[in-house]
């Protein structure tokens, strides 16, 4: 999905689309995202959300993060701070 993204930028000239930019179109596709929420029109919800994703996805460029060693990473943390709790045992 990286690199699709990267072309995509690439081609349309959006790769010097600074973090802070990119910060700033996240929350207000964030607060549409929560609008259509509200309506619970799936549609919406879906567009929003991956304008949503995309944004996160082009964050992720600038900032350098290798999304899926922090994506394990955070998984196992996630783990470690909420363990699963066996059947019956209070």
């Amino acid at each position: 999905m990286v690199e699709i993204i990267k072309k995509i930028e690439n081609e349309r000239g959006w790769n010097s689309t600074t973090v802070e930019q990119i910060v700033e179109m996240i929350e207000e596709n964030y607060e549409e995202l929560k609008d259509e929420v509200q309506t619970k029109d799936k549609h919406g919800i879906d567009h929003k959300m991956m304008d949503v994703f995309v944004l996160l996805l082009q964050l992720a460029i600038r900032n350098g993060t290798d999304l899926e060693t922090l994506f394990k990473a955070h998984l196992e943390e996630m783990r470690e701070k909420y363990p699963v709790k066996e059947h019956g045992s209070d």
